[in-house]
């Protein structure tokens, strides 16, 4: 080993052979281009306006009531059936509306709750 004042011997540190992908002035952050963009930065695709929402709220509500009426398995399958269908309407629309999205999710989780109670019930 050597001595602080000596340069290292062969082989006590690897020597990269590959060539380094950083830029000859050591890539610092202030030689970097900025970027200049004309267009606004996209903005989320989840956002809904109140009245979709309380439109889905409602509609939920609604759905949960009258599957009530049914017995457990029927309303199990019923839920089951239409969340299948309002999947393959989805898949058509070709952007679907993220409203159309959230309600499927809410179909989806109608049907699990359903399901749930109808394996739990005697």
């Amino acid at each position: 080993m050597a001595g602080r004042g000596d340069p290292p011997a062969e082989g006590e540190y690897p020597v990269n052979p590959e060539p380094s992908n950083r830029p000859p002035n050591g890539g610092l952050p202030g030689d970097v281009e900025p970027n200049h963009q004309d267009e606004p930065p996209p903005g989320n695709p989840f956002q809904f306006s109140l009245g979709e929402l309380l439109l889905l709220l409602v509609l939920s509500a609604v759905a949960l009531g009258s599957l009530q009426l049914l017995p457990a398995e029927a309303a199990a399958g019923l839920a089951g059936l239409i969340a299948l269908v309002s999947l393959a309407l989805l898949l058509t629309i070709p952007m679907p509306r993220p409203g159309l999205i959230l309600a499927w999710w809410i179909i989806l989780a109608i049907y699990v709750v359903t399901a749930a109670v109808a394996l739990v019930r005697p």
